[in-house]
């Protein structure tokens, strides 16, 4: 069975309130598969009444998970930016925390799972940013190679993308 029907199979376990199940059938497709099903699996255990397993869970196994994938997705990137989607993919998953926190009522677990997530989408940001400008002056330094230094033969989509490196040479 591939990976879309056994996302859906566990999909339909769920609406039949066996989630338990659900989480077993996820746990072996991320185990099986490598990839990354938290946007599922974490409700699944909070619907389970296993609220008190969750936070371990993430933090032993699906962090992990979820950074390995990351960094495989965006291996054809700079480090920065794989540093980006990592924590991008932690940011979610503490908000799926702070949810099921909020579910549960436990408002002290729901505010230190936003304030973790915040930390995380500023690292984000961040990071972001300046695997953007890595990747720019990447792509500026090729273009050097291909097109040269006579920046006025330049094709005008190369010549408006790095006018700002162009106009400081």
């Amino acid at each position: 069975m591939d990976t879309y029907e056994l996302v859906k199979q566990a999909s339909a376990l769920a609406k039949l309130k066996k989630y338990d199940e659900a989480i077993n059938l996820l746990n072996e497709l991320r185990v099986e598969h490598q990839i990354s099903c938290s946007e599922k699996i974490i409700p699944y255990y909070q619907k389970a009444g296993r609220y008190n397993e969750l936070e371990k869970y993430c933090i032993e196994t699906l962090i992990p998970m979820d950074s390995r994938v990351a960094k495989n997705t965006f291996s054809h990137k700079c480090k920065e930016l794989q540093h980006a989607f990592v924590n991008l993919s932690v940011y979610k998953i503490y908000m799926k925390l702070a949810l099921c926190a909020k579910r549960e009522k436990n408002g002290f677990d729901e505010l230190r799972f936003l304030s973790e997530a915040s930390l995380y989408y500023e690292q984000y940001e961040t990071s972001l940013a300046v695997g953007e400008k890595v990747e720019l002056d990447t792509e500026f330094i090729e273009a050097k190679k291909l097109w040269g230094v006579e920046y006025s033969e330049w094709p005008e989509s190369y010549k408006d993308k790095f006018s700002d490196y162009i106009s400081n040479v």
